[in-house]
């Protein structure tokens, strides 16, 4: 995940859609704008807060850009040949 290093770029990766996240005490929360409103996920809650807010509570926070992990699935066409070539009875 990268890094993101001030304010003004928070702003601005908040305001392109990005989705932004910090850890604290072991949770994840999530940040990012819907419906030109500030929402804010973690695994225990779900709210939503004014820009101002935002800034005084978590100013001395360390985000990062968040992205989703996906896994990297080869499909083997000899196994798919093999699987469909069976005759099931």
């Amino acid at each position: 995940m990268e890094k993101v290093n001030n304010w003004e770029q928070v702003e601005a990766y908040l305001q392109e859609g990005r989705v932004l996240c910090f850890m604290s005490n072991g949770s994840i929360s999530r940040f990012l704008i819907k419906n030109e409103k500030l929402h804010v996920y973690s695994d225990a809650a779900h709210y939503v807060l004014p820009w101002k807010d935002f800034q005084e509570l978590y100013q001395e926070e360390v985000f990062y850009l968040y992205e989703k992990e996906t896994e990297n699935v080869e499909i083997s066409k000899e196994k798919d040949d093999e699987y469909y070539g069976w005759y099931h009875k």
